[in-house]
């Protein structure tokens, strides 16, 4: 009997000291690694009680802002849904886009928190941030768009600044609701999650035209009688050359992720499908009202009047030759040129704005 007794300490003390162990190694040695993983019911109901900051616009308009619901959780609101490419969607289960992503640390208050706030578990608020969108002109471009029943992009650009005063894109999506439209947003083919603006590559069709005049002028060559109608005729080399000094080649460094440009192999040949996003397109217009040099694009506002960073796309005289020959820009890529739906480019360059410029595309 007593020998029954004493194998059966033995296992119960074993068990104990197994699951001692065990607690040992999950609440202290693996301790951050519980705490960190993502299915962590705690992060979750944390990041649910963040107040995250609230995003304006250039006039102080909110844009985006956080509300409290029922469950004394926090949800973003979005008040013009036609920004999602700007303001981009803040969810849970679906992680961030747009500002709302490159921002979040900023808006979540990230090291903002003291440690006794934490310890009451009293929420955390996040700071504000300050666009550029000018409220009214961003609404006049989606309800054009909208009207139109096209899609595309518009750009409205401060070439003295690099604000970027409007930018729009179609199709779009309503960042109020992506939790429960995820999945047809995802598989949607017309891909409403993709920033025309930003990341449409797009042919240029005969606009090529006007990138192969930069080429011309900046290699002094002799210009043909219209300088608007030259033949696409430049060798492999000056293609490439042109293209890469407007930056066609790579991501711009911007608020908001970019695409570079697609540059076909067979150059001459295909120079009008030589492919760029609408903001390469704005910048290349834009160096033209500033002399060659373009300051850096973006969609926060700062404290500096003039941005210190910017780029030199040509110099200053192609970018005054060409300031004063072009006005407006409009532009028709057929069907064989895209490999796909044709599409409409269009340059502005209002003379009662000389800093502004407008670029747009439809399809």
């Amino acid at each position: 009997m007593q020998r029954n007794i004493n194998q059966l300490y033995y296992v119960l003390s074993t068990g104990f000291i197994l699951i001692a162990l065990s607690l040992i190694y999950w609440q202290i040695i693996k301790a951050q690694t519980l705490l960190t993983r993502n299915d962590n019911p705690r992060l979750i109901i944390a990041e649910q009680q963040i107040r995250r900051g609230t995003i304006f616009s250039r006039e102080g308009k909110v844009l985006v802002k956080t509300i409290i619901n029922d469950n004394d959780f926090s949800q973003r609101h979005y008040l013009y849904p036609s920004l999602a490419h700007v303001t981009g969607y803040y969810s849970v289960r679906y992680d961030s886009s747009g500002l709302e992503s490159v921002f979040s640390e900023i808006l979540v208050g990230h090291g903002k928190q003291t440690y006794i706030e934490s310890l009451l578990h009293r929420p955390q608020f996040g700071e504000h941030i300050t666009t550029t969108i000018q409220l009214s002109a961003q609404l006049v471009a989606d309800e054009v768009l909208a009207k139109a029943n096209t899609n595309g992009a518009i750009i409205v650009l401060d070439t003295d600044t690099g604000n970027i005063l409007v930018m729009s894109s179609r199709p779009t999506f309503n960042p109020n609701i992506v939790d429960t439209k995820w999945d047809s947003l995802i598989h949607d083919t017309n891909a409403p999650l993709l920033n025309r603006a930003t990341q449409g590559i797009f042919p240029l069709g005969k606009m090529a035209k006007l990138v192969g005049l930069i080429s011309l002028l900046e290699n002094n060559n002799p210009l043909p009688t219209d300088p608007l109608d030259i033949q696409l005729s430049l060798d492999k080399m000056d293609w490439i050359t042109v293209v890469q000094q407007l930056h066609f080649d790579r991501e711009l460094t911007f608020t908001l992720p970019t695409e570079k440009g697609r540059i076909p192999t067979n150059l001459p040949d295909k120079a009008q499908e030589i492919s760029t996003t609408p903001l390469h397109v704005a910048l290349m217009a834009g160096a033209w009202r500033q002399h060659g040099i373009i300051p850096i694009p973006t969609l926060i506002q700062t404290n500096d009047i003039i941005s210190s960073s910017k780029m030199r796309l040509m110099n200053t005289a192609t970018a005054d030759f060409m300031n004063s020959t072009i006005t407006d820009v409009s532009i028709f890529v057929p069907p064989e040129i895209t490999g796909n739906e044709s599409i409409s480019w269009y340059i502005g360059l209002p003379k009662n704005h000389p800093s502004i410029v407008l670029q747009a595309i439809s399809f």
